[in-house]
Order: structure tokens, then C-alpha cells, then sequence
């Protein structure tokens, strides 16, 4: 599980999350594990299979609310390129990335990603 965990935070964070941040999200992690909340390796497969093929681009262009779309630099899973694409795509779509995070804005750059979200949604 730890070797499992430390290739995912590697694709999760960015190079300069501290080390509180990743022990915390670690802790998170671990405590999920023991309740019981963690996907089994089959659960895991079949949830990656049925993703398999599955593309939203195509129906992005008739989204007609007010879109504000957020990257993180770092992010490995989801890169600022692939936000600006679905940017692209949505009629007015606002694109932010955040230069010090990866896929977790809310605990790298919690201030900004906060401020963003309450500054586009009043």
C-alpha cells in the first residue's frame, strides 16, 4: 500500500508540496483504508473500465452555463493542457492554473483556489 500511495502522490502533487500537506493527505488516505473505503484492486479495474472510451469533449460546446475551469501546473493526471482544451470547447469558459499545485488545489494552494472560486461565483 505505501509503494502504491507514494507512486500516486507523485502523479498528485506538485514537486514543492510540503511535507505536511502530503503527510496529511497521506493520513486521510490510510484512515480510508482501514474503514473500508478503498477500492479493491477489482473494484479499481472495472471502475478504470468503464471509463475506458468515455469523451465529453464532443457535447462541451452546447454547455451554456458560466464555466470557470482550474488547472494545476503539476497536475499529472489532469495537465493544464487538457484543462485548456475543455476551456476551448465551452462557449466563454475562463481558464486559471494554479503555477504551485498539481491535483490537489484545495490543500496545495488552498488561498487561491478559494479566492477563485468565491470571486466567480458572486
Amino acid at each position: 500500500m505505501q509503494a502504491f500511495l507514494f507512486n500516486l502522490f507523485n502523479l498528485v502533487f506538485a514537486p514543492t508540496t510540503s511535507a505536511p500537506v502530503r503527510a496529511s493527505m497521506m493520513a486521510s488516505v490510510q484512515q480510508q483504508a482501514q474503514d473500508g473505503l478503498m477500492l479493491t484492486p477489482e473494484q479499481n479495474l472495472a471502475a478504470n473500465r468503464a471509463l475506458e472510451g468515455f469523451d465529453f469533449r464532443p457535447d462541451l460546446p452546447r454547455v451554456t452555463a458560466e464555466t470557470l475551469v482550474i488547472s494545476g501546473r503539476h497536475d499529472a493526471l489532469n495537465p493544464p493542457e487538457e484543462g485548456e482544451r475543455i476551456a476551448q470547447l465551452i462557449p466563454g469558459a475562463r481558464v486559471e492554473v494554479l503555477e504551485h499545485c498539481g491535483h490537489v488545489p484545495d490543500l496545495e494552494e488552498p488561498e487561491r483556489f478559494f479566492a477563485l472560486i468565491e470571486a466567480f461565483l458572486h
